[in-house]
């Protein structure tokens, strides 16, 4: 099928995917094989998946399309993968190319500091920015627009970050620790829209989780975004409270590093503060309202099963005052300096 065909009709479905694989880096051999296991498991018109991916070479990137049809591609003359227009321009694409009823948005790549994600080398070492990823969903698809976003990359279980995307999607579903490459929960996903109907982003979540392969990954969280509002109001709570109180924390909560950068498991962190309400409130609230599912490798059970799959920022910097909810949670890392 030749992508002119495109342009003149948009193409229909029931669940877009929509993928942005920047792996112009050390994961550029596993691009193609994701590519080939979504491939050989759509074989229904409830679902098309679209991936814009650039590989380790200076040949630009390629656009697929990937229906029950077969798979469709089309080079992009850019190199700059992690510029916020080079995605921009990506989503523009989609929204005038697709008419679906259900969307799935995911990010493959490595991690970066708290506000990055998805790592370009050449020709410009480069991260996207979380807050201009969460403009320009905003401005292109509009609030509350995706079904379930997926950052496929490392330790973005962190609550800064995920806090950003509260307005513009129902469900996102994340990792707090470390994930692995190129994931195998593909095969059993796809395949899924040919026998069932699917009609939450939670249910989504749900066939990632359970047919990734127990080698790919420490652990995945999903959130309910519409709980992050009433988030802000116990942490904005339970600060008040510990600002009037005379706390000596000799402990350190469980942690986290990546990219030089520290994490602190947040309930862990919690309970070294006295047992008031308000704490107690915030603790029971993440754990049975904000986290809908997390699953921990059966690998990894012993090691991290007392992690809580949330995590907050350790690192004093002005530079990430523009995250909504890292200016808040100032007054919790000046305890632990």
């Amino acid at each position: 099928m030749s992508i002119n065909n495109f342009q003149n009709e948009k193409l229909r479905t029931n669940w877009l995917f929509v993928y942005w694989m920047p792996y112009d880096n050390n994961l550029s051999r596993w691009g193609e094989p994701i590519i080939k296991m979504i491939e050989e498991n759509i074989s229904s018109d409830n679902v098309i998946v679209t991936i814009q991916a650039e590989y380790a070479d200076s040949r630009g990137m390629k656009r697929y399309i990937i229906d029950e049809n077969g798979i469709t591609v089309t080079l992009i003359d850019n190199e700059y993968s992690a510029s916020i227009n080079t995605y921009k321009e990506y989503l523009e694409w989609v929204k005038n190319t697709f008419v679906y009823n259900k969307l799935a948005v995911i990010f493959l790549d490595h991690g970066g500091k708290l506000d990055e994600i998805c790592l370009d080398e050449k020709p410009i070492h480069q991260f996207l920015k979380i807050d201009e990823i969460k403009n320009v969903f905003e401005n292109i698809l509009g609030k509350d627009s995706i079904d379930l976003l997926f950052l496929q990359v490392c330790t973005k279980g962190v609550m800064e970050a995920l806090y950003e995307f509260k307005d513009i999607a129902k469900y996102t579903l994340s990792s707090q620790n470390e994930l692995g490459a190129p994931n195998y929960y593909y095969p059993g996903l796809f395949s899924a829209f040919s026998e069932k109907i699917i009609n939450s982003g939670f249910e989504v979540a749900e066939l990632i989780v359970n047919n990734e392969t127990d080698n790919m990954y420490n652990s995945y969280t999903l959130v309910n975004n519409k709980k992050m509002d009433g988030l802000y109001s116990l942490f904005s709570e339970f600060i008040n409270q510990t600002n009037r109180l005379s706390i000596n924390i000799s402990n350190r909560p469980r942690y986290l590093n990546y990219y030089d950068e520290l994490y602190w498991d947040i309930v862990s962190l919690l309970e070294l503060f006295p047992n008031i309400e308000s704490r107690n409130n915030l603790v029971n609230y993440i754990k049975n309202d904000l986290i809908v599912l997390y699953k921990i490798s059966p690998f990894r059970q012993r090691t991290i099963e007392s992690y809580s799959g949330l995590s907050i920022s350790g690192v004093k910097d002005d530079k990430y005052n523009k995250l909504g909810l890292y200016k808040l949670l100032e007054p919790i890392r000046n305890y632990f300096e």
